[in-house]
């Protein structure tokens, strides 16, 4: 009984990624005719919205050569906090590489309103990216809505990402991803008690395998640390 319990759940949660991933490549392939679209959308077991995120970059000025400046919005979900974010950038685009660097800024528009600013940099070859991202907060301590007699605010951080494809198999990628935050009490991995820590730092491995266009699937993992 209960390794058919087993294969019923591994049946259901194989269908609620599958059903992920269309959803999530019918949505970016519709947003690319405006602009470049990185969309990922995440269910849960009852098929509501768990997490999600929603990017789009739109040229403001484009060469067609060498130079790009761009706007970028965007929208994302996770731990039922929902946060917007406009920002703009520039690209230098040389024969076999890349730069660019950008500002952004964040608001919290579900529960308790936040704002944050970033600015970041990026690198990037063929087959390779590199760019870091530094976030300074805007809002200082509000009341929480999720805690009784506690307050919250944004805390400073900072994250470095590196993400790659094969060349001889370009259907399959990998990303590596270091981030750490500095405060008492940092939600970096849930905002229960036993969770929010000290200066948490987390590193997160992802493979990306995409077997015809337009259709990915990321497998990833997370792992980090406190502070003591």
């Amino acid at each position: 009984m209960l390794n058919q319990d087993n294969k019923t759940d591994a049946l259901i949660n194989s269908a609620i990624n599958n059903g992920s991933a269309y959803a999530t490549n019918a949505v970016q392939n519709w947003l690319q005719q405006f602009g470049t679209a990185r969309v990922n959308l995440g269910l849960d077991n009852d098929l509501s919205l768990e997490s999600a995120s929603l990017d789009i970059l739109l040229p403001l000025y484009d060469d067609k050569k060498h130079n790009l400046l761009f706007t970028q919005l965007g929208g994302r979900r996770d731990d039922d906090r929902n946060i917007i974010n406009a920002g703009v950038g520039y690209r230098y685009f040389a024969d076999h590489w890349m730069w660019g660097v950008n500002a952004f800024y964040d608001q919290q528009i579900s529960s308790v309103t936040h704002q944050r600013l970033g600015f970041g940099g990026e690198l990037g070859w063929d087959y390779f990216k590199l760019s870091a991202n530094a976030y300074q907060r805007l809002s200082g301590w509000k009341d929480s809505k999720d805690h009784t007699d506690y307050e919250e605010r944004v805390a400073n951080g900072y994250d470095v990402r590196a993400e790659g494809y094969l060349p001889a198999y370009p259907q399959l990628g990998a990303q590596l991803i270091w981030e750490q935050y500095y405060g008492d009490d940092v939600a970096l991995f849930g905002d229960s008690d036993d969770d929010r820590q000290r200066d948490p730092y987390a590193l997160t491995a992802g493979v990306n395998y995409t077997p015809v266009p337009l259709f990915f699937r990321w497998l990833k993992s997370k792992n980090g640390e406190r502070q003591s």
